[in-house]
């Protein structure tokens, strides 16, 4: 395997065993890319190929163990102490409320069995219905990629007095990745889903060029008129050649055939959402929150994205998709995978001179308080001491800073 556009700057540079192995990066940089790598399971051979595409680093097998021995990188055939690795498994229980979160049963169970039976047999693999799903094919990343909003924890669903935490994703089909995801004051509002859209195809591109899928799946919603006609546009004048009868600039389907998505609804709430549900909700029946305050967290649906993107995909021999590889993986080496992206490429003005004509700029739209108010609250998270933000502990930070604000700022 040999890196293109290898620079002076080796760590061989004398190529003593007469190789090149391309460009050195800094300790810090290797040493977070190896643990990503582990982090996502990934075969050796992919991190090699990683390692040589995103840090021009081509190195063989021996050099690759050395540096992971050398950063202390984990690996399945070196588990930690059963000391350590009882209090990982404590902490995730702990993190786990509502006991729905999957667990690995061959792994764990003796653990589970001894410190929590009741959560053992709720997470039990069968104990929740199955999703009735059909077999999906998309020919390449960017083929298709379908998106919707979940309001499980809208106002609606918490019914905190119209306080809520809609949230908007966008999945890619042929991946099965998470491409980007947002907390929003309002998922029904047009301009706010297409300031996500335009975020969307920013996000699928790079420092040279800006990625436009080939095709959008949606709802039957009224708030997708305006992805649908800027899907429609970009493809119009940067993709004419692509078929419009084989591939529809935008596909619109009941919510229950939006299976990439829907699907994706069912894990965030295990993983994540019916514990964040029942601590928000606990947070106004134990009387620390009333309805004419504010809340909203966001940093759960960031870790269900990279837990998602990072977890392999079942090998599946029969599957028409890449399997047996993390959503991560397939996007960033999709060579790897046998596909390749198939988004057009648009240029980057482009995409601001669209948002400049919306009604709502990006900050009104995404924006949850006024700026005179968030001045305030920052001021007052700094004045407790800036507490790292965790599931267990957002209603005393809450608390606290409430405190602040009614001391300091005078709020009623």
């Amino acid at each position: 395997m040999a890196c293109s556009g290898k620079q002076s700057t080796s760590n061989n540079k004398k190529e003593k065993n007469g190789v090149d192995n391309g460009i050195i990066s800094d300790d810090d940089i290797l040493e977070a890319h190896l643990r990503q790598y582990a982090k996502e399971n990934l075969k050796v051979e992919h991190r090699l190929g990683r390692l040589c595409d995103e840090l021009k680093y081509d190195i063989k097998l021996r050099k690759l163990a050395y540096l992971n021995a050398k950063f202390g990188i984990p690996t399945s055939r070196k588990m930690p102490s059963l000391d350590v690795a009882n209090q990982l498994l404590m902490e995730q229980l702990d993190a786990d409320p509502s006991r729905e979160r999957g667990v690995e049963f061959d792994t764990v169970a003796p653990f589970l069995i001894a410190n929590d039976p009741d959560g053992t047999a709720l997470r039990f693999p069968g104990k929740c219905p199955p999703l009735k799903c059909v077999a999906l094919m998309a020919d390449d990343p960017l083929h298709q990629v379908h998106c919707d909003g979940h309001e499980k924890l809208a106002a609606q669903g918490l019914e905190m007095g119209g306080v809520g935490i809609p949230i908007y994703l966008y999945v890619d089909k042929c991946t099965g990745g998470l491409l980007v995801g947002y907390t929003l004051p309002n998922v029904h509002k047009r301009d706010v889903i297409e300031h996500t859209y335009l975020d969307l195809v920013m996000a699928t591109g790079n420092s040279t060029y800006i990625l436009c899928p080939r095709q959008l799946v949606t709802d039957k919603g009224s708030e997708v008129g305006g992805s649908h006609n800027l899907q429609v546009s970009f493809r119009t004048e940067y993709a004419p050649s692509v078929n419009t009868d084989k591939y529809p600039p935008h596909i619109a389907v009941r919510s229950v055939h939006n299976t990439p998505i829907e699907k994706m609804w069912n894990i965030f709430s295990m993983f994540t959402g019916h514990n964040l549900k029942s601590t928000i909700i606990s947070g106004c029946t134990s009387g620390v929150y009333h309805c004419e305050d504010g809340f909203h967290p966001s940093q759960e649906l960031d870790k269900f994205i990279n837990y998602w993107n990072d977890h392999p995909i079942r090998k599946q021999k029969n599957k028409k998709m890449p399997s047996g590889a993390t959503p991560r993986d397939v996007w960033l080496s999709p060579d790897y995978c046998g596909v390749e992206h198939v988004g057009f490429p648009i240029p980057a003005e482009v995409i601001q001179a669209k948002r400049d004509a919306l009604r709502l700029t990006r900050e009104e739209a995404y924006c949850w308080v006024g700026e005179d108010f968030k001045k305030v609250a920052k001021a007052a998270y700094h004045a407790i001491g800036l507490p790292v933000l965790t599931i267990s502990n957002g209603w005393s930070v809450f608390q606290r800073m409430e405190t602040v604000l009614r001391a300091q700022y005078h709020f009623e």
